[in-house]
């Protein structure tokens, strides 16, 4: 998953997220904090991303948010996370780690 030439330069071997879309679509089913271009903040249920188009659920209703319109994600679900993105978690303190360097 990464690769270090030695010289204090990581580099990730895995697929790239191309937007905040790509990383929505890895978090279906999960709940996120949305930080919005408006400047509001919604805690929503991911279900699924269509094309640019995030599919979610916001106090039991249905909502379409285009993917350009929000400027970040926050998910407290760090098992998930770790599975997602290949990042490992300190089993005793509840954290994610540095990535471990491949040779």
């Amino acid at each position: 998953m990464f690769y270090s030439n030695g010289k204090g330069v990581t580099t990730i071997t895995r697929p790239r997220l191309e937007n905040i879309c790509d990383v929505l679509e890895r978090l279906k089913g999960e709940k996120v904090l949305l930080l919005l271009d408006s400047g509001d903040r919604e805690w929503v249920k991911v279900l699924a991303v269509i094309d640019e188009v995030l599919v979610a659920t916001l106090d039991r209703k249905i909502i379409f948010v285009d993917c350009d319109c929000i400027c970040a994600v926050i998910a407290d679900c760090l098992n998930v996370i770790s599975d997602q993105f290949g990042l490992p978690v300190d089993g005793e303190n509840g954290e994610l780690l540095a990535p471990e360097e491949e040779e």
